[in-house]
């Protein structure tokens, strides 16, 4: 009879170990280089706004709806297009 810290290990399942822990291990650096390219930085160096104007723009109370329809809502000047 065999002990168990004797037990042989058979070729095909050391070889599915591996194989596993390869393709888990170019999962994890395709992971990586995705997240550093699309996901590292937050924005573009030209799209910073101040951070007064995104304050501002998220402490905002919703207007009525009496005067949303009377008036337009019109973009702040630092946040429109270049022209």
């Amino acid at each position: 009879m065999m002990e168990k810290s004797q037990r042989h290990v058979s070729p095909r399942k050391s070889r599915l170990a591996w194989e596993i822990a390869v393709v888990l291990a170019v999962k994890v650096l395709l992971l990586y280089l995705i997240w550093v390219a699309w996901f590292s930085q937050p924005t573009a160096r030209h799209m910073q706004v101040p951070a007064d104007d995104v304050a501002l723009h998220v402490l905002v109370t919703a207007p009525d709806v009496d005067s949303a329809s009377r008036s337009p809502v019109t973009p702040a000047p630092s946040l429109t297009a270049p022209q």
